[in-house]
């Protein structure tokens, strides 16, 4: 199905939506479970978070790294110009939210010098 063109202000809205989506996960994991076993909090990770396992960057990672690893990705798969890139969201699950911050790193990734 393709999306109908619609005039917004003087842009034309092509394809609204997601059209790629790339996950990055750490590559060192242990078990939840093991993790409540040795903390002594049964079930705070398995039922409460709904965890299978917990992921957790090595000293060579930070999430700046992970995000350009990913936008990396993305354009290289699908064949993405730094021109065709129209929007870059990030998400992040640390306590204070710092997207924003983060954003500027793989966003200058994505932007020609």
């Amino acid at each position: 199905m393709t999306c109908p063109q619609r005039e917004v202000g003087l842009r034309a809205t092509r394809n609204a939506g997601i059209h790629a989506l790339e996950v990055y996960v750490p590559r060192h994991c242990v078990s939840a479970a093991e993790l409540e076993r040795t903390y002594k909090v049964e079930g705070k990770y398995t039922i409460g978070l709904m965890m299978r396992e917990w992921a957790a960057c090595d000293e060579d990672e930070d999430v700046v790294s992970m995000a350009l690893t990913v936008v990396h990705r993305l354009m290289e798969r699908y064949g993405v110009g730094h021109g065709d890139v129209g929007m870059l969201q990030v998400g992040s699950e640390s306590l204070l939210d710092r997207s924003k911050s983060i954003k500027t790193h793989p966003k200058s990734a994505a932007v020609p010098p």
